[in-house]
């Protein structure tokens, strides 16, 4: 007797995900959808120990840009935008006091610093625009053996970003495996010491490679890599830190 054709996983995924996430996402869902069916994209991070000072210019020429240097420029934009539809807003009210208002809002501006100043300009990760699904090509070694940029989900480096770290700064990764968020706080040469922490004995192999593809053996030594429970930090290890960082997907 034939048997009934057998329907693939991934088919029968993808119908309780539509069933289920339509209900909840409604509108947004087909646009989800649509990102989740499309090939991963990653950000090309620098590795700064690496002699690749060519590097920038050849992802450039592949139309890539650092997302991170833009990120300032877009902030100011943003700002700007928000001010001019507060101002539009102001004009509703009457003349003596929408003078009060728009001067409070100039003198706010003046007075706040912008956006983004305290993301290190010595991390630098490039990404191909919105819609461009151009694959980097792998990662190559320099003289010393060193790779010159880390293939990473880009917003791992959120994270990082808002640790702010400050020269001499002790930190403690505590989900740090694979490796890039760790890479990443490296680049920016203020670690007095960096403990990378995580429970996965597999995933803490794969952060031992990634330390000794990217990272000179003298920055390595102020790193001390564990595979313990980060609920139990304290009991096991301890130790006081200037900044944490326990990034969870």
């Amino acid at each position: 007797a034939a048997t009934a054709p057998r329907i693939p996983s991934t088919r029968l995924a993808l119908h309780h995900f539509d069933t289920s996430y339509s209900l909840h996402l409604g509108a947004l869902w087909p646009s989800v959808r649509a990102a989740l069916l499309c090939e991963q994209k990653y950000g090309a991070l620098l590795n700064n120990f690496a002699a690749a000072d060519h590097v920038p210019q050849e992802l450039e020429l592949l139309n890539a840009t650092d997302f991170i240097s833009e990120a300032p420029q877009k902030a100011q934009h943003w700002q700007q935008g928000a001010a001019v539809g507060e101002a539009r807003g102001c004009q509703e009210g009457s003349g003596e006091g929408r003078t009060v208002m728009q001067a409070g809002m100039v003198t706010q501006a003046e007075m706040s610093p912008p956006l983004c100043t305290s993301i290190s300009s010595k991390i630098k990760c490039y990404t191909f625009p919105r819609g461009d699904i151009t694959r980097f090509r792998p990662a190559r070694p320099d003289a010393l053996g060193l790779l010159d940029y880390y293939l990473m989900d880009a917003a791992s480096l959120l994270p990082v970003l808002a640790l702010n770290v400050q020269p001499d700064d002790f930190v403690l990764d505590l989900c740090a495996a694979p490796g890039g968020k760790a890479l990443a706080l490296l680049q920016t040469g203020f670690c007095g010491h960096l403990a990378a922490n995580d429970v996965s004995i597999s995933r803490t192999k794969r952060l031992y490679q990634i330390l000794h593809s990217y990272v000179p053996k003298e920055v390595r030594d102020t790193v001390s890599v564990t595979s313990y429970d980060g609920r139990d930090w304290d009991q096991l290890e301890g130790g006081t830190f200037h900044k944490v960082c326990v990034w969870e997907p």
